[in-house]
């Protein structure tokens, strides 16, 4: 995994933002995102939610990647709602997943 930069020799520096990718198994879509607190918004999308999230994968990035990743889905054909797009044939899952892996960012569920 990659360092991020330090500031003042004080060690690595947290990103402010994080694109992250959520799981809907019921509905089999995910949802692509940006936040500053990927527990907090977790939390309110499954309060939001009847079914149960899976949360996915996530990485450093911003409001311009998520638009990035926005566009590509839906050039795709694969948007369903807002910011779900359809996971049935898990592509979204796994290109995220490895996306997320090549820029230091984590599987969410390790």
């Amino acid at each position: 995994m990659s360092e991020h930069p330090t500031i003042d020799g004080c060690g690595p520096k947290r990103p402010s933002t994080f694109v992250y990718c959520i799981w809907n198994p019921s509905r089999n879509t995910a949802k692509i995102g940006y936040t500053e607190n990927l527990e907090r918004r977790f939390q309110q999308l499954q309060t939001a939610c009847s079914d149960r999230l899976i949360p996915w994968a996530y990485y450093p990035g911003d409001r311009v990647t998520e638009q990035v990743w926005h566009e590509a889905l839906t050039n795709c054909g694969l948007k369903k709602v807002g910011e779900w797009f359809d996971a049935s044939d898990g592509m979204i899952l796994k290109g995220f997943l490895e996306t997320s892996l090549r820029q230091g960012g984590k599987d969410w569920w390790r």
